[in-house]
């Protein structure tokens, strides 16, 4: 098992804190990881621990510290949505979770280590397993779902030594805008330090001012395309002390590269690669337009333009040597000497629109050409009549519709009509994930669109609508009706991704309220004042079929509502309605 702290003494600092938390040496990491380990079970074949972390970067560091010491592999989920690490961990290899979130159960990582029960001895070494598969990470889902990539503890490894090697010194300290659950983030906000003597700050950074203080007592920034863009609000000089600037995860514009190494007089190092190949190449400065391999790494091309990498970091199988190069989807042209290329785009972000081949990459740079344009996102849907492909676009930040116009007026000098998106919407921000990567089925919900690009639905359709009396000693009128919640419903956006359920709010606001307007004159000039014995028993999901009852007593301003699914109520409770006119304020 290779160690991952050979380059450390005992009373080295692996972890740096502020006035909250304090510093970390790779002594207290063997031991805080020892007290973890204990609490875990016994590995078997193929078992997970997961890891969600949201706080501390150390206490992460220990858990896969703790977990790999014990001889099982680690899933870190590609968010922190519930249902998402619940699904991870309802996977049949998945035996525990180490976390340092509020939510109860599991092992809760702060609680652990603050134990007062006698900790176990510390462990000797700080290395990997050598089962076939070490961990398994997720794609970024930028253009779809996410994707699960197992790694070897070679493939880690191997890689984390050679960025030490490349882009740090023992000694150096380094802050790290993106979380430790993401593959850039493991390597370079945790491996890497560990592998190369290195030290790296325990808090995760993401506003302009929180990285110029995070980052006052360090050598290296590591960081993302959204926060370097970020940083542009900064005073001159606020970063000036840092002797590395790393940019990765998204492509970093020259415009925003050159502004920020200006501003701040250091240099930004990018780093290119994907969770699927691990790192493949550099670049260092803002006119830097070439990439050169990393060491170990050897690239080429297709027939097709295709780069193609082979690598100890790629992941072509579970075993390192399981295949030759990989094609990736990334369009590149070689130097004549081979040794280093230049990036024209992505394979999959070339589509035939019109019959015309067309770049999104290519229109996504002419638009943030325009000086009233920070940045812009474009993407291809299926035409709604089915005819080929259309084009939707987003620009930051919000703009007058003058502008917009004036923006696709340009663009209609330099693309044919049929390449021009259809629909341009200005937003204040681009929806990124923490780690920088756009979210594709963000953008298309502001676009009315559900992630395979189908419109959303805003209205439902009451059918099958019936009143009767209902007799007794206060009249009252019953109304029964049924509706079907598509699967396109707006409502269901968000709430949630993984497990989409329709949300209380919207089943009072779209299927009870409206019902309850539509079928009795006497609340007309009313308006809803109160609930009470509001219950919600069940769940309303996509393309569910509820039936809906009413039932109003005459003379009354309250109405009784239940909705039920395959005759099991979902929710009910009793509306109180008051009159506007009662409640107007006086003059």
């Amino acid at each position: 098992m290779a160690s991952l702290l050979a380059r450390h003494r005992p009373a080295d600092l692996v972890a740096f804190g502020d006035d909250r938390v304090r510093d970390r040496t790779a002594a207290d990491l063997l031991a805080d990881a020892a007290v973890l380990a204990a609490a875990l079970p016994e590995p078997s074949p193929g078992s997970h621990v997961v890891l969600l972390f949201t706080r501390d970067r150390y206490h992460f560091a220990a858990a896969l510290v703790a977990a790999w010491s014990r001889g099982h592999a680690i899933a870190l989920p590609p968010n922190q949505q519930r249902d998402t690490v619940a699904e991870l961990l309802a996977r049949s290899d998945t035996v525990a979770m180490l976390h340092d979130t509020d939510a109860g159960g599991y092992h809760q990582v702060p609680a652990l280590l603050s134990s007062p029960e006698p900790a176990p001895a510390p462990l000797t070494a700080c290395g990997l397993p050598t089962r076939p598969q070490v961990a398994t990470l997720f794609t970024s889902g930028t253009s779809g779902a996410s994707d699960a990539i197992g790694k070897s503890g070679n493939q880690l490894l191997s890689e984390a030594e050679v960025l030490a090697s490349r882009l740090l010194t023992p000694g150096s300290r380094l802050v790290a805008t993106v979380p430790p659950g993401h593959i850039y983030g493991l390597l370079f906000g945790v491996l890497a330090p560990l592998a190369g003597g290195a030290s790296f700050s325990r808090t995760t950074p993401f506003l302009p001012e929180e990285i110029a203080a995070a980052a006052a007592g360090c050598d290296i920034l590591v960081t993302v395309p959204a926060h370097l863009r970020a940083c542009g609000a900064l005073a001159p000089d606020r970063l000036s002390h840092l002797q590395r600037v790393i940019s990765s995860t998204a492509p970093l514009s020259a415009q925003v590269a050159a502004g920020f190494e200006e501003a701040q007089g250091v240099a930004i190092t990018q780093i290119f690669g994907s969770t699927e190949t691990g790192g493949i190449a550099l670049r260092e400065g803002a006119g830097a337009t070439a990439w050169t391999p990393l060491p170990r790494v050897s690239v080429g091309v297709t027939d097709s333009g295709q780069l193609t990498v082979a690598s100890p970091f790629a992941t072509p199988g579970l075993a390192d040597d399981a295949a030759g190069p990989r094609v990736t989807q990334d369009l590149v042209e070689l130097a004549a000497d081979g040794l280093s290329f230049e990036h024209r785009g992505r394979a999959d972000r070339v589509k035939k629109i019109g019959g015309r081949r067309l770049s999104l990459a290519a229109l996504e740079q002419a638009m943030q050409s325009h000086p009233a344009v920070t940045e812009a996102a474009v993407i291809a849907v299926d035409h709604p009549t089915g005819r080929g492909l259309e084009l939707l676009a987003a620009v930051t930040p919000e703009l007058a519709k003058d502008v917009v116009d004036g923006l696709l007026a340009g663009l209609a000098g330099r693309f044919d009509r049929p390449c021009l998106p259809r629909r341009v919407v200005t937003l204040q921000a681009l929806p990124r994930q923490k780690n920088g990567k756009l979210m594709r089925r963000r953008l298309l919900e502001a676009f009315g669109r559900m992630a395979d690009g189908r419109k959303l639905t805003t209205q439902l359709t009451f059918r099958d609508r019936a009143c009767s009396e209902v007799a007794g000693d206060a009249p009252s009128l019953r109304v029964t009706a049924r509706v079907r919640v598509p699967e396109t419903f707006a409502r269901f956006a968000g709430h949630f991704p993984t497990y989409p359920i329709l949300p209380g709010v919207s089943q009072l606001h779209d299927l009870v309220l409206p019902a309850i307007r539509d079928s009795f004159a006497d609340l007309v000039g009313t308006r809803l004042e109160t609930l009470t014995r509001l219950k919600f028993l069940g769940r309303i999901q996509p393309g569910d079929d509820v039936e809906l009852e009413l039932v109003h007593a005459t003379g009354t301003l309250q109405v009784a509502f239940t909705l039920r699914v395959e005759a099991k109520t979902a929710a009910a409770g009793t509306c109180t309605f008051v009159h506007v006119a009662d409640h107007e304020p006086a003059p």
